[in-house]
């Protein structure tokens, strides 16, 4: 259910409960006439409204009969009103809080929930810091395979308390255990709990605590990552109170699950989770743990994590079926995902979903040598007619290896892969400091020594252009050098090599943010003939093309993008495609099915926030302005430093009546155009909601002297039709170079 149709519900409940009961079933007949199923869903609330009041007595009586000592000798809460939570039974109990069931219990609705709350006897001044850290970083997630916080306050005797969702499921290995899930079952719950840890990476986070009994899965089949009680903040200056310095004595882990660097208290990075998942997939896949801990001493854990080799999967079970499905593939990406040396494991919690959707879909997986013989292996596997053709070519193997055997400078492939690993951090999040950030210069400079080792190298000087297209709006000082330095470095890559897609989609950007747009849409064309299935490089080409009026053509190629075969696109790659297409039909005035596919974006890829925004543009368009808030919402909390999405809060906002809302994503965006981000055409669309076209057009005509990346598809977004008959506007699109939208 939607948030909008959520509040639909309550607001239609909440009015039938205000009748007489008599009045009730006309009422929502009337309300309810062109909408069956929310007829149906209103008349089961209020059937069960009248035994609600039961209910709470009998859940009263039984935390009654609860009230003892816990066998650990700490009393228990079990009845204690928290608020509006009533305690209601032990769910949970570690070293630093116990968790209860618990009911909100006023007069507003009847909701389960889990509440963790400290131990009696454990709040001194660490734990008390700690638990307060744990509940500021559940606020700041947002992700369907995390469990959600609600709420949060104080015992009576000043221990604080979390409410949380409640997970009404199992332990994960209980889960599959109990359904006897098969392998690839098993990794798509895997890959879901993947996708939340990698989220967690991206807002500066690391769990610490990766096992099988901090993942529930719910009935319905969906897995929820638990606590993030000993989670560590990389930029503690983003968690208010979080001290700044690392806990260099302290080794918080558990052993079965601990990495190396956990183990002998090194500073640990998002590897340390990777080298967790690795273990945790070992167990689920197999049933047992890499390494025998049993009451270890400190000495024992670090020899077994730190020295011993980890047996692969496959020699885990005596299982004969099973051993077959794992070995291959299945061994080496857990190996790899288990490395001792963290910079050798998978970059990204991403990257190790993908290898395993790759696995599942048969493609070759980067964890496996990229041997020509391999992928051909691979190939003939899925293509077992096509394959016979190659009887009739036997040299082809000896010829690709000639080919893939041409001399590469081993220091420049080194430099580069620690470019590559390097940038997986995405530097944009959250707050940013004027100037290049430090991981992005020293990516620039690997890669910029890769191709001094050797001129010839394509992969460096690709890693050059796309690290310096990526640094110009970050330093505006530097913006012209690192602008010359992203072209001329993508020109070299294909002349070296005039197949490399990824760099005539580099070239077109840069060509684009100059305002010389037929020599973009060129690159972009010469992008999108050779790589259709890259999302960046289709949403540019059909963008453009929409630019200069040839809308058809964009959604042509759009359609063509999505058309590639499945397995060759990731779920956020296809999502980037629906979501783009969703903007152009849009632009057409088909809000309709541009809902469709933004919607259908947001289920691909839960933490995409451009679906949530592109589905609130819709809804707007189609006047529904308070659905089209609360999707924006969604896309706020997972990019609140996204301008875009500002701009959409702030219009919205104005337009309902909230000035003070919009007021405050003025001063947000001011805030970042006075650290020189742009945000000059977000402020033009928010002046617009306020009714202050005068300021709208000056901030377009700032944007236009300032040349903003975003000014032309800025200027085609629907929020300026009504302003596009001005001179001003006009003028602004003349200056850009292209024609009226």
């Amino acid at each position: 259910m939607t948030p909008a149709r959520f509040q639909e519900l309550d607001r239609l409940f909440q009015a039938a409960l205000d009748l007489p009961a008599p009045q009730r079933e006309p009422f929502l007949a009337v309300e309810c006439a062109d909408d069956p199923e929310l007829l149906a869903e209103l008349r089961s609330l209020l059937s069960s409204e009248a035994a609600a009041g039961e209910q709470l007595g009998d859940l009263v009586s039984r935390a009654a009969e609860q009230l003892e000592a816990s066998p650990e000798g700490d009393a228990s809460d079990v009845g204690l009103r928290l608020g509006s939570y009533l305690l209601v039974r032990e769910i949970g109990r570690g070293g630093m809080a116990v968790v209860y069931q618990a009911i909100r219990a006023d007069d507003e609705f009847l909701q389960t929930v889990a509440i963790k709350l400290v131990k009696r006897g454990m709040d001194s001044l660490a734990i008390l810091r700690r638990f307060r850290a744990e509940r500021q970083i559940l606020a700041s997630l947002s992700h369907p395979n995390i469990a959600a916080l609600i709420d949060g306050g104080s015992h009576p005797d000043g221990r604080p308390y979390l409410v949380m969702e409640f997970i009404d499921g199992e332990p994960l290995l209980d889960y599959c255990r109990r359904r006897a899930l098969p392998v690839k079952e098993r990794l798509d719950l895997f890959r879901q709990i993947c996708s939340a840890v990698d989220y967690a990476h991206h807002a500066h986070l690391i769990h610490r605590d990766i096992k099988p009994g901090n993942v529930m899965v719910t009935h319905s089949g969906v897995p929820k990552l638990l606590d993030f009680g000993i989670a560590k903040v990389l930029r503690p200056e983003l968690i208010p109170g979080e001290p700044a310095a690392t806990e260099t004595n302290v080794r918080l882990m558990t052993p079965d699950y601990a990495s190396p660097e956990q183990v002998l208290g090194l500073p640990l990075s998002s590897a340390t989770d990777i080298y967790s998942l690795g273990v945790l997939l070992f167990e689920l896949l197999t049933g047992a743990r890499p390494f025998s801990l049993a009451a270890p001493s400190l000495l024992e854990i670090e020899k077994a994590i730190c020295q011993d080799t980890a047996p692969l999967p496959s020699r885990a079970t005596n299982e004969p079926r099973l051993r077959e499905q794992l070995s291959g593939d299945l061994d080496t990406i857990v190996a790899m995902a288990m490395r001792k040396e963290p910079e050798r494991r998978y970059a990204t919690a991403a990257e190790l979903a993908d290898d395993l959707a790759a696995y599942l879909q048969g493609r070759p997986v980067a964890a496996r040598p990229d041997t020509v013989t391999y992928r051909v292996s691979k190939w003939v596997r899925r293509r077992p007619g096509a394959a016979a053709a190659l009887l009739l070519v036997p040299a082809l193997m000896t010829l690709l290896l000639l080919l893939r055997g041409t001399g590469v400078n081993p220091e420049a492939v080194a430099l580069h892969d620690r470019a590559r690993t390097l940038m997986q951090a995405d530097p944009r999040t959250g707050a940013l400091a004027p100037g290049l950030p430090p991981v992005v210069a020293e990516t620039l400079r690997l890669y910029e020594r890769a191709v001094e080792l050797d001129a010839r190298y394509v992969p460096g000087w690709l890693g050059v252009a796309e690290t310096a297209e990526y640094a110009i709006d970050f330093d505006a000082q530097r913006a012209g050098e690192m602008t010359a330095k992203a072209l001329a470095a993508a020109k070299r890559c294909v002349e070296l090599d005039p197949k490399q897609a990824k760099a005539w989609e580099v070239i077109g950007n840069v060509q684009a943010r100059e305002w010389k747009f037929q020599a973009a849409l060129d690159a972009y064309r010469r992008s999108f003939e050779l790589n259709r299935g890259s999302p960046f490089g289709v949403r540019a080409y059909s963008n453009l093309l929409d630019q200069f009026g040839r809308t058809s053509e964009a959604l042509a190629a759009v359609e063509a993008a999505l058309g590639v075969e499945a397995s060759a696109l990731a779920p956020r790659a296809r999502a980037v495609i629906l979501v783009h297409k969703a903007q152009l039909l849009l632009r057409l005035g088909r809000a309709t099915e541009a809902m469709e596919q933004a919607q259908a974006a947001a289920r691909l890829d839960g933490t995409f926030r451009a679906s949530y925004l592109l589905l609130g543009q819709a809804y707007e368009a189609a006047g529904r302005l308070q659905e089209a808030r609360n999707e924006v919402e969604i896309a706020l909390r997972l990019g609140p430093e996204d301008a875009r999405v500002l701009a959409s809060m702030g219009f919205l906002s104005a337009r309902l009546g909230d000035g003070k809302r919009a007021e405050a994503v003025e001063r947000k965006l001011l805030s970042m155009r006075a650290s020189h981000r742009p945000a000059a055409c977000a402020l033009a669309v928010v002046y617009l909601g306020m009714d202050q076209r005068a300021r709208a057009l000056e901030m377009l005509a700032t944007a236009a002297a300032e040349r903003e990346p975003g000014l032309p598809s800025c200027t085609s977004d629907p929020h300026f039709r009504e302003i596009r008959s001005s001179p001003e506007f006009r003028a602004v699109r003349e200056k850009l170079g292209l024609p009226l939208p």
